[in-house]
């Protein structure tokens, strides 16, 4: 069936008329007519076919980081073995640190890697985010003196309980307060806060609730360059890292139904 919009564009539907009936009755009351866009079918099947191979491909890198994390966990016992045989070379000694870092490196590597990949299912409770974040600087106050950084907590007196996957957002801070610790090389400070934010997400929508986190730090800064693309995969200043931390954290903000922006200047 072709049917026509008001600005002439053609439509080609499907019609399909059920009956109505009641339980124990003969005869039909009515009749129910469904239309089906024939042009939304096609569309239903790409998006199929795109979650099935999103599924084969989810399936192969699993398959692919546990064949490479097998020997990498067989190397770091290894090199553990021979530690104390190269306890009187130096240079062995050097050579063996570096060797396990770039290990270590590549295990996390693919630990992140599975993350973006993987069709995450979130096991969401109720949880303080204070408590979250309070326990996570806790665990680096150690590093915070060592790097001569003062610590300064700016919350909210009253704030919610949040519907969150705990571990996946230690995560996501964990990831941003080790981030602001590193930009920080001489000192400096470090500012986390804790906000309640309202607005209305569009015209005729009521207003809604929004739990404003910002993990904020003194360092350098960042350069445009990189800014643009600080999100992106693989995209890294830090020697050593595998540029996949950002990108962790903004999907899993985003599986919350948030947003990860980074500001600076």
């Amino acid at each position: 069936l072709t049917l026509f919009r008001r600005d002439a564009r053609s439509l080609h539907v499907r019609l399909r008329v059920v009956p109505m009936q009641l339980p124990g009755s003969v005869s039909p009351f009515g009749a129910m007519v469904l239309f089906s866009d024939l042009q939304a079918e096609p569309l239903a099947e790409v998006e199929k076919n795109l979650r099935e191979e999103n599924a084969r491909l989810e399936r192969m890198m699993s398959l692919l980081a546990h064949e490479i994390r097998n020997p990498l966990m067989a190397m770091l016992g290894l090199l553990d073995c021979l530690k104390p045989a190269l306890s009187h070379d130096e240079p062995a000694v050097d050579t063996w640190g570096r060797v396990k870092d770039e290990v270590r490196r590549l295990d996390r590597l693919l630990r992140e890697a599975l993350l973006i990949w993987r069709t995450t299912e979130l096991q969401i409770r109720l949880h303080r985010i204070a408590d979250l974040l309070d326990d996570l600087l806790d665990g680096r106050r150690p590093l915070l003196a060592e790097r001569n950084i003062t610590l300064e907590k700016q919350y909210d007196g009253t704030l919610p309980l949040v519907a969150i996957d705990r571990p996946q957002m230690e995560h996501v801070f964990e990831n941003l307060i080790v981030n602001a610790i590193q930009a920080m090389q001489n000192g400096g400070v470090l500012t986390v806060k804790i906000d309640v934010q309202r607005d209305r997400p569009g015209s005729g929508l009521p207003m809604r609730t929004l739990l404003r986190v910002q993990v904020c730090d003194t360092g350098a800064g960042i350069a445009p360059e990189v800014r643009e693309r600080i999100f992106d995969p693989f995209v890294t200043t830090k020697r050593g890292g595998t540029g996949l931390g950002l990108s962790v954290a903004r999907r899993v903000v985003g599986l919350h139904n948030g947003n990860l922006q980074v500001e600076s200047w």
